[in-house]
């Protein structure tokens, strides 16, 4: 990924090997200026590359409060500088309402800046993915939700879970991989009510903690048989005679 932006007399070019990335993982690239003036003049002291996260509409709009800076990296006398930024675990991801940007230029403007594709951390995806293989849930929709991310599933069209309309699984984790979950299932129910057909809607709630040692042979290798039974077991717990 590459960046390049004008501030007179100042051109800033920047590298950044990669196209996405997952929260937790180190960011690395090189910022360069060229200085355009006449004289070369000392840089000013505001000058660097910043991490930082942004609301997507501010940032449209220009606005002046459009960016959070998390983290800095000064150029100083240097014409050249990189950097290595890490992104939090539990921090923000690209969505709809917000990202992590890297601003770069003048600091106190924060004019030049560059969205990072940043997504959920590669620790979910085993549990992800046994949930669409094995019980056919479909994501709709993730978003970062006060230091979790939040997991919104359809239900499968399926006779054990025609009660279920969406789950919601708000994730987080720890350094050792243990991962927290709160598990929020909207349930619906048709009735009949003074003679009408009505539809009652519900939630019931679960939470769980998960050590790398329930969803993991080892490092890097997901057990997938215990990840099933977790969730069979969270299932069974929430509403035993109406899903299975």
């Amino acid at each position: 990924m590459k960046g390049t932006f004008f501030q007179k007399p100042f051109e800033f070019n920047l590298d950044v090997p990669g196209e996405q990335w997952f929260q937790g993982q180190e960011l690395k690239g090189t910022l360069r200026v060229t200085n355009h003036a006449p004289s070369n003049d000392q840089f000013p002291e505001n000058l660097g590359i910043a991490l930082a996260i942004g609301k997507n509409k501010k940032v449209k709009a220009k606005s002046s409060d459009a960016f959070e800076i998390v983290e800095t990296v000064s150029l100083s006398s240097s014409d050249q500088v990189d950097f290595n930024f890490k992104l939090p675990i539990n921090g923000p991801i690209s969505d709809k309402t917000q990202s992590y940007y890297l601003v770069y230029g003048d600091l106190a403007a924060k004019e030049g800046h560059l969205q990072l594709n940043v997504d959920s951390s590669l620790t979910f995806k085993p549990l992800l993915d046994v949930l669409d293989i094995f019980f056919r849930f479909k994501l709709k929709e993730k978003k970062f939700n006060k230091k979790s991310i939040e997991f919104k599933f359809i239900a499968p069209d399926a006779k054990e879970f025609k009660q279920l309309d969406t789950l919601i699984l708000n994730m987080s984790e720890d350094e050792d991989l243990t991962i927290h979950i709160n598990a929020t299932f909207n349930l619906k129910n048709v009735g009949i009510t003074d003679g009408n057909v009505a539809v009652q809607k519900t939630k019931a709630t679960k939470k769980l903690q998960l050590t790398s040692k329930d969803y993991l042979f080892q490092k890097d290798s997901p057990n997938q048989d215990a990840i099933r039974k977790v969730f069979q077991s969270l299932f069974d717990d929430i509403s035993p005679n109406k899903f299975f």
